[in-house]
């Protein structure tokens, strides 16, 4: 019985050993902190990464606003200050804009519906570089520069006397000018008498001419005829 008791004791010391021994130490110089987990919510990913297919939408829709397109074109592209040049325009459109255009100091509407050409005489007035544009819903979408050159550079005229009769003192006179409006008058004082007379026709760079005479009772008073037009001095053919 003595010996049964001492074996039960001693199993029992072993059994308690085994379930008590503590874990074995880890070398102080091999521990590594366990990775950090990302928070469940709240973080959000950097913004130099891509965040999936919609990364990149804007692109894609700005390319897809720009469905028109629009040109422009000057005949002449350099003028005079007063005179017209053609302006040309063609524009296309998939879905509904609204275009325009500055013909000298009038803004006009390019109607729409696809392709859409034409053109307009427009006239300018203001000397310098002048900046012809269509816009599609108030933004510039093509522009040409137009120079318009000042209006006393283009304009020029004279006079030449083609013929005198001292008999009856009639005095015929050629006067030739170029770059004045239609509406513009030739003006000719004949001694004390003044007369104005419209040049008409259509403007044009090119020379044009009127033939005109003082006819005097008498020997003229004055020493010469003096010829106008819209303030430009011509000549001052002289009567004597």
């Amino acid at each position: 019985m003595k010996s049964v008791l001492i074996v039960l004791i001693a199993c029992a010391l072993l059994i308690f050993g085994c379930t008590a021994s503590p874990a074995p130490a880890q070398p102080a110089g091999n521990q590594q902190a366990a990775p950090a987990q990302p928070a469940a919510t709240g973080q959000q990913p950097p913004a130099d990464q891509e965040q999936g297919p919609s990364a990149n939408v804007t692109a894609p829709l700005q390319e897809q606003e720009q469905d028109y397109t629009c040109a422009l074109s000057l005949s002449p592209a350099t003028i005079y200050g007063g005179e017209s040049t053609d302006v040309g325009f063609s524009v296309s459109a998939k879905s509904s804009h609204v275009f325009t255009y500055n013909c000298g100091d009038e803004i006009l509407e390019i109607s729409t519906g696809g392709l859409t050409t034409g053109s307009r005489l427009c006239q300018f007035n203001t000397d310098g570089n002048v900046s012809v544009w269509i816009k599609a819903d108030g933004r510039v979408c093509a522009m040409k520069t137009l120079t318009v050159l000042p209006r006393e550079q283009g304009r020029s005229c004279n006079a030449t006397l083609t013929s005198k009769d001292d008999s009856t003192h009639l005095y015929n006179f050629r006067v030739n000018f170029k770059g004045f409006e239609p509406s513009d008058n030739i003006t000719w004082v004949c001694d004390f008498t003044t007369t104005n007379k419209g040049i008409g026709g259509s403007k044009s760079g090119q020379w044009l001419y009127q033939d005109l005479s003082c006819d005097y009772v008498d020997v003229p008073r004055k020493d010469t005829i003096d010829i106008s037009i819209a303030g430009v001095e011509c000549a001052k053919i002289s009567t004597r």
